[in-house]
């Protein structure tokens, strides 16, 4: 087989594995999804739509449970973050899922505050990866620190690298109090996307009610978006090709 790179025939693949029984498509189409998103967003909203992070955790109000939505999306003109959920059969949707990213969806700024709790109940390898989605956070325009000093936060970038205990205890430490600063900047609700078949849109039409989420099906996303590749156009057929 040759080993070069084709991203045509790798969509090529993904269409011919997803007709095996235990093939779990969403996780390997969520990669090109990612890679897209951008471009098939801004194109339903008519704004300009940026990708901040993915799987961002929303967590429970009285435990350190969360539901983590499969990409976080700021629509830039705004600043309305995006809870995007992708799906490529009925199999993969949850009703208490859904119900619960609605629920938790009505404040954007008890998603922050659920997310410092996070950092503080944490460990410290985990805290790194908290770090990272704090600064992209921050810098799409979603949160700020309240107490900003730019050297805090030197301090904990020349401590990634760290390999003594101590070194990583430090950056920790720090870490969790940078945590603790961050606020939203925006103040109202975040909106929540399904991204799916027919077949689950038309399923959350049946049961739910509608008009708090935006739904997006695949045959709804447009293929010939000027400015875009050959694969993307590639892409968006593959996703018109499930039902």
């Amino acid at each position: 087989m040759n080993a070069s790179f084709d991203g045509n025939k790798i969509i090529d693949l993904l269409e011919s594995n997803k007709e095996y029984p235990y093939y779990a498509a969403e996780k390997r189409i969520d990669l090109f999804f990612t890679f897209f998103i951008e471009t098939i967003l801004s194109e339903y909203f008519k704004t300009k739509v940026i990708f901040v992070a993915p799987e961002f955790p929303i967590k429970h109000t009285s435990t350190n449970r969360t539901d983590n939505a499969d990409m976080l999306c700021v629509i830039v003109s705004t600043g309305q973050p995006i809870y995007v959920e992708l799906k490529t059969d009925s199999r993969s949707f949850k009703s208490s899922q859904f119900e619960s990213y609605i629920k938790r969806s009505e404040s954007w700024s008890d998603s922050i505050a659920g997310l410092r709790s996070l950092v503080a109940n944490t460990t410290s390898y985990n805290r790194v990866k908290f770090f990272h989605l704090m600064q992209s956070l921050v810098l799409n325009n979603l949160a700020y620190y309240n107490s900003y000093d730019a050297s805090f936060e030197v301090r904990i970038m020349n401590l990634l690298s760290a390999e003594s205990v101590n070194e990583k205890s430090e950056r920790s430490r720090l870490i969790k109090q940078l945590s603790s600063t961050l606020e939203c900047k925006w103040k109202g609700q975040a909106k929540v996307l399904y991204v799916a078949p027919s077949s689950v849109i038309n399923s959350i039409h049946s049961r739910f009610d509608s008009e708090k989420v935006d739904l997006l099906e695949f045959s709804k996303i447009r293929e010939d978006v000027p400015g875009t590749s050959a694969m993307y156009s590639k892409f968006v057929k593959f996703l018109h090709g499930i039902a």
